[in-house]
Parts: structure tokens; C-alpha cells; sequence
């Protein structure tokens, strides 16, 4: 293999709160749907981000396995900022899909103020120290 073949890659985010669980009437349906555990996510970004859902990132590694087949130690690491200057640290619960390395990360946005954010996602081998990362953004429009 070339060398950096077996880096890791990161693919573009879904942002999403258009989440489907198990038993949602929906499920079944035959939309562009991304398995993923319980959950389904259409294949479509949320416009607007309302604080009252969970907000979903949904993204696929590549090489997030080492040549023996064991899955990296991976580490998920974030910044969230408003106007590039106010950091902020949300909960955070990754989900992974069993084996075909399509991840999701689930943040609870539901103390953010309204307004736009900016984030970068960082994927980080514990042991190689190689990381990818890749950033998008959202508006928050809505909340109770």
C-alpha cells in the first residue's frame, strides 16, 4: 500500500435532528434512509436547529481499523464557537455502527443561545496520534 493509504479519513457531516428510532411508524419507509443502531437518519441536513432535539452529526471514517482488523482507539474531540471566539463545550454521546465504520455523534444543544455556530470535528487515533478532521455549521433558530 501507498503510503498514508491507511489514514484515516474523515467524510463530510450530516447535521441532523431528523432522527427516526425503531418502531417510528417512518421507519420502514423507503426514503434515503442511514441505517445506524436503533436510529435512522434521513439522508437530509436540518435547516433550521431547534433546541428542544438532540442534534445528530453523522459522518463515515475510512481506515478506522488497524491491518489486523481491530477498530482504532479513537478519540472524538470537538471545538464549538459562535463569532470564532466563544468556545463552547456541549454533552457529547458517540454512537458507532457496528462495523462498517459510520459513526454519529449526538451533542445536547438545548442551553445554546439562538444565532449561528460554527464547529470542527477532530477523529484522533489514541496510539498513532493521526488525526482528520473536517468543520461545518448550523443555525440555531428555535427553543423553549
Amino acid at each position: 500500500s501507498s503510503p498514508g493509504a491507511d489514514k484515516l479519513e474523515l467524510s463530510s457531516i450530516l447535521l441532523t435532528q431528523d432522527v427516526l428510532h425503531a418502531g417510528d411508524m417512518d421507519f420502514m419507509s423507503n426514503e434515503n434512509l442511514l441505517e445506524f443502531q436503533t436510529l435512522r437518519f434521513p439522508a437530509r441536513i436540518t435547516r433550521g436547529i431547534d433546541r428542544a432535539r438532540p442534534l445528530y452529526l453523522y459522518f463515515e471514517l475510512d481506515n478506522y481499523r488497524n491491518s489486523d482488523g481491530t477498530q482504532k482507539n479513537l478519540y472524538f474531540d470537538y471545538k464549538l464557537y459562535d463569532d470564532e471566539t466563544v468556545f463552547l463545550k456541549v454533552p457529547l454521546k458517540p454512537l458507532e455502527m457496528a462495523g462498517n465504520g459510520a459513526f454519529a455523534l449526538q451533542f445536547d444543544v438545548s442551553k445554546l443561545p439562538l444565532g449561528d455556530y460554527s464547529y470542527l470535528l477532530k477523529v484522533v487515533d489514541v496510539e498513532s496520534k493521526e488525526f482528520a478532521m473536517k468543520g461545518a455549521s448550523f443555525k440555531m433558530e428555535s427553543g423553549r
